[in-house]
């Protein structure tokens, strides 16, 4: 695709007769207009912080051997990501800052030395391995909204 500038792009509810398009979020119909979905999209590409080293002191490290290293980012519609592996403890791994919390406990399945690791984030920020092995746990793919 070129570079042309979402603004520049034909409106797609011209292609079908009307100002506003049909969406479907968590089984709930409603309509955006081609406003609200230039809106959201803006917000996305540039509201993202960039990814950051959570602090450590919790005996946990970055697992090494060309591995992605451990971080976390905030995208623009307000959703935390975490990466990277991470190895050498048990219990807390770090402690994620405010603006980057859950505002309840959330749960994940994640890779725990090849078997089922349970990863749960904290209100408060804590993230830790309350079942598995931390030989190594991978983080990739762990995304929840920010309270």
């Amino acid at each position: 695709m070129s570079d042309t500038k979402i603004s520049a792009l034909p409106a797609a509810s011209a292609a079908l007769g009307a100002d506003e398009l049909p969406i479907n979020e968590a089984g709930a119909s409603k309509k955006l207009t081609v406003a609200q979905i230039q809106a959201l999209i803006l917000a996305a590409v540039t509201g993202d912080t960039g990814w950051a080293t959570p602090p450590g002191g919790y005996g946990w490290s970055n697992y090494g051997s060309g591995q992605m290293t451990v971080a976390y980012r905030k995208d623009g519609l307000g959703i935390v990501h975490l990466r990277g592996l991470i190895t050498g403890g048990t219990g807390t791994m770090f402690n994620l800052p405010a603006g980057y919390r859950p505002s309840a406990i959330v749960l994940f399945a994640v890779d725990a030395t090849g078997a089922f690791g349970d990863l749960r984030v904290h209100p408060n920020g804590d993230v830790d391995l309350d079942t598995g092995t931390g030989t190594y746990v991978s983080l990739d793919g762990v995304t929840f909204y920010a309270a």
